[in-house]
This record gives structure tokens, sequence and C-alpha cells, in this order.
């Protein structure tokens, strides 16, 4: 499976060939309720990108409006707790404890003032280290910051060849 990381928003607008399935994964932090926005960039990008199966990274369970339109958005809600039995299927020790110091870490910035956006980065990369859901059965995985936006709420796609693929991974943006 490759997995991608969005670093900045040049790179989402750089790739124009199709995956064949994919998983996209935001990251959602806080207490403050979704954006009517940010829930209709997600409606568009399903209707859009039906080879992408959308997942969102919460540090708390979605209210009932939201859980109505991710539901209505075909986005899956994921609650970070959910990471704890990822790294419970890890068998060397040393990584599961350091694994889940990183999960501990995530949800204890979550809760400050200043601490959102370092553990949505942490979250980031661990669904990145997980590979995905547990569910995965797509080729791709790619996390993205809510903020970002695809244009057109098109998913930036790529055929990897041989080429492009060493370059990506010169870049640390594409790894196997």
């Amino acid at each position: 499976m490759k997995k991608i990381l969005i670093k900045t928003t040049l790179i989402l607008t750089t790739f124009t060939t199709v995956f064949a399935n994919m998983e996209l994964h935001t990251v959602w932090i806080g207490d403050k309720e979704l954006k009517n926005n940010d829930l209709k960039q997600m409606q568009d990008i399903s209707d859009k990108n039906p080879h992408t199966t959308q997942f969102i990274w919460m540090d708390r369970s979605p209210n009932e409006i939201e859980k109505e339109k991710l539901k209505q958005a075909n986005v899956h809600a994921m609650h970070i707790k959910n990471l704890y039995s990822r790294s419970s299927q890890i068998e060397n020790k040393e990584d599961k404890e350091n694994i889940d110091l990183l999960i501990e870490l995530a949800q204890l910035e979550a809760n400050t003032k200043y601490g959102k956006a370092y553990a949505n980065n942490i979250i980031k990369e661990l669904v990145l280290y997980f590979g995905g859901s547990e569910r995965n059965d797509k080729k791709y995985t790619m996390v993205k910051d809510m903020g970002a936006r695809f244009i057109d709420n098109e998913v930036p796609n790529l055929e990897v060849n041989t080429v492009l693929a060493e370059q990506l991974n010169t870049w640390q943006y594409l790894t196997h």
C-alpha cells in the first residue's frame, strides 16, 4: 500500500491522473462543530470521487447533526481512541509503548488552547503509520488538513511510474 501525506496546498493541485481506489483521511480536533462549509466540501468530494472512501478523525463523537451530514456525505467518523486498537496489534513492546504515548500526547494536546494543530499532525502521522483504517482494502491512503482544498473538489491523483515514485520518495511524500 502506498501512503501519501499532503504537506502543502501546492501538492493538492499538482497531480491529475486517477487512483484506482483510495482512503482520504481528515482530522478535526476540538469541541467546535464541523462547519457547514467543510461538510458540504466532504459531500462534494464523495460525489465527484466515488473511488475514494473518506474518514474524519475526531477527539470526540460527532453530534446528531454532524452524524447525519457525515452519513449523507458517506464519510466515516473515527475517534482517535480507535488508534489504540491499532497499536495493540504491534508485536514489538517498545514500539507499541511509543505509539501509545503518541496517541496519549495527541489526546492531551487536543484539550489545550494551542495544542490542537500539534495533535492534528500527530494523528495524521499515526493514520499514515497504520496505513489508514482497519478495514483498508484500498491501494492508497492520503491524509489532509480540514482546511486543505482540492481544485473543484476532485481528489488529486496519480498513477505512479518509477521515475515519479523515486522523486516522491526523495521528497518523502510517498512511502511503500
